[in-house]
């Protein structure tokens, strides 16, 4: 009964990691086929729309920024379940401040790299560069680093001293 529970956990944390990185391949198919479509179609739509050159930049940077986030936050939200699903009940609100700390030293530390690569290099490609190569390292350690079946509450347990 144990191991068809501990089963069932374990499908259930690979189907939550699947979801998890499911919007993020989805942003860069999007991505692939906007730079794709888009120099096709962009003097279509700005002509069927009336938008001069620069009203159509701001478009598409608006569309491009509004589908990112989207699937920045559905992406997000489905890897907050992880932690319910890895750590005895007991322990996911500890799992879950773990991530949320995470999130903070990113969310600080950001725009100062950010700053100094564009002051170093005088241009914001190789900042965007470096911030995917950081959000495809952070995939990489949920698919690595979350363990594929629970952690049982022994393995949590301190040890006697």
């Amino acid at each position: 009964m144990a191991n068809v529970e501990r089963g069932a956990r374990t499908q259930r944390i690979r189907k939550i990691q699947t979801i998890s990185l499911l919007p993020v391949f989805i942003i860069c198919v999007v991505n692939y086929m906007d730079r794709g479509t888009l120099p096709v179609a962009n003097r279509l739509i700005r002509n069927e729309l009336g938008l001069s050159v620069a009203e159509m930049g701001v478009f598409v940077a608006v569309a491009s920024i509004s589908v990112a986030v989207f699937f920045g936050f559905s992406s997000s939200g489905t890897s907050w379940s992880l932690a319910n699903a890895c750590a005895p009940s007991s322990y996911a609100a500890s799992l879950g401040a773990i991530m949320d700390f995470g999130g903070f030293i990113g969310g600080a530390l950001t725009p100062m790299v950010t700053g100094f690569v564009v002051q170093a290099t005088g241009s914001f490609t190789p900042a965007l560069l470096v911030a995917g190569a950081i959000g495809l390292c952070s995939a990489g350690a949920y698919v690595v680093g979350i363990p594929g079946e629970p952690i049982p509450t022994k393995a949590l347990a301190p040890s006697p001293a």
